[in-house]
């Protein structure tokens, strides 16, 4: 099952609403048979029966309401069927760090993991943070790593934004062998940073690296007293800067 298919248990806790087709089965009577969309107003004329209200209950639900109607004066025990022909009332957008954003229609139950899944996953190894934002605008955030060990499984509904969120860097360049942004994580140290980034290259001045602070000012860090022992590793803050000079001796 793909994860915005359909299982059986599914099509029967779905709700329908204004967008969906549905398909009515009246078995021995094809003439009442048809397929119908769902409009806004969220009601169905049923020949014979007239005006049947559809939105949020589920196809068994009304099924059975139309059955009752055709028994109490048209039809002796009728047997009747109510499927979704088409999905188009329950969607959400994801979007942010994914890749593949855009709006997804729900065909049932469907997991926050799954609707990530669906959009191509996420966008990137440093994606910390899903924000749900629901129709009534009310916010959750929930943290990547996590999402799978939910039980139960986060669901979404219909209407709700998710948002993938990046996690904040710090940055190292200069005589490193790879220059540029590594993850933040709470109390990461300039040496870690430092090793994030592919360890000092052989030009790499050990003992005068500085780091540019995030909300002002400048820390000069010596490494070969920190790998020996003999100073504190600095704990770094979000959008530090680590560099690393270059030594010409």
């Amino acid at each position: 099952m793909g994860f915005l298919g359909v299982a059986p248990c599914f099509a029967q806790d779905y709700q329908v609403g204004a967008g969906d087709t549905l398909r009515v089965e009246v078995f021995g009577e094809p003439q009442l048979s048809r397929s119908a969309l769902v409009p806004f107003g969220c009601s169905l004329d049923v020949d014979l029966i007239g005006a049947i209200r559809i939105c949020g209950r589920t196809t068994r639900e009304i099924a059975e309401d139309i059955a009752a109607h055709y028994a109490a004066g048209y039809l002796v025990a009728p047997h009747v069927i109510v499927q979704v022909a088409t999905y188009g009332s329950q969607k959400i957008e994801v979007r942010g760090a994914v890749k593949t954003p855009g709006i997804q229609v729900l065909t049932g139950p469907t997991s926050l993991s799954q609707a990530i899944t669906a959009a191509g996953g996420p966008d990137g190894d440093n994606v910390v943070d899903v924000d749900v934002v629901s129709a009534s605008a009310s916010e959750k955030t929930y943290q990547l790593s996590t999402l799978n060990l939910a039980d139960p499984p986060v669901l979404v509904s219909g209407g709700d934004t998710i948002v993938l969120r990046k996690g904040r860097h710090v940055y190292v360049d200069g005589q490193v062998k790879t220059e540029g942004p590594v993850p933040f994580h709470e109390g990461l140290t300039v040496s870690q940073a430092v090793s994030l980034a592919g360890g000092p290259n052989e030009y790499a001045l050990l003992r005068q690296a500085y780091i540019l602070k995030a909300n002002g000012g400048r820390v000069v860090v010596n490494l070969v007293r920190i790998r020996n022992g003999k100073t504190p590793d600095l704990i770094l803050l979000p959008d530090d800067r680590v560099t690393l000079r270059r030594s010409y001796f």
